[in-house]
């Protein structure tokens, strides 16, 4: 029997266990191991930033998902991988043995979201101050007026609206 080693519960490995729970896969023994038993679906990040949908809705609980998929499911993080001896390491210490590994981490959404929400309103007021610094381009008239007012309108416009969603 093959031991297939699932490091990480990304979007790849989330579809892959969605199918092997309605079409088990049989001569292949799956572990899932993720530091999280509950992870953020990161295609919903941008809707939880926005505030759209609640931390709680964008979330799937991955333990059981593994276990619906009859994949052992191992919380921990990977810290290294022995490719001769075929053997993973564990933060904690325990090694799993593999046949065929498969890493697929997703992203650090946690992360991201507390990054996000430090540095968005810094990112807004440098994209005001850009979009306030070209208002003296609309003044120009003539050849300089035609040449850069285009420009001036689309970089006004794209920064604006960059700056709003920054908030």
């Amino acid at each position: 029997m093959k031991r297939v080693l699932l490091a990480g519960a990304g979007h790849a490995h989330a579809v892959l266990l969605c199918s092997l729970a309605e079409q088990p896969l049989y001569g292949a023994r799956f572990t899932l191991v993720s530091p999280y038993a509950r992870q953020l679906y990161s295609a919903m990040l941008p809707g939880v930033i926005a505030g759209h949908y609640r931390r709680e809705e964008a979330e799937f609980d991955v333990a059981a998902l593994a276990q619906r998929a009859f994949a052992e499911f191992v919380p921990g993080s990977l810290v290294r991988l022995d490719a001769a001896r075929r053997v993973a390491l564990l933060a904690d210490g325990r090694q799993l043995p593999y046949d065929i590994v498969s890493l697929n981490v997703g992203s650090r959404t946690e992360v991201i979201i507390g990054a996000m929400q430090e540095v968005g309103p810094s990112i807004f007021f440098s994209l005001l101050v850009i979009t306030i610094s070209f208002l003296p381009v609309f003044t120009l008239e003539a050849t300089e007026g035609r040449l850069f007012k285009p420009l001036a309108f689309t970089k006004t416009y794209s920064i604006g609206f960059a700056s709003i969603l920054a908030v």
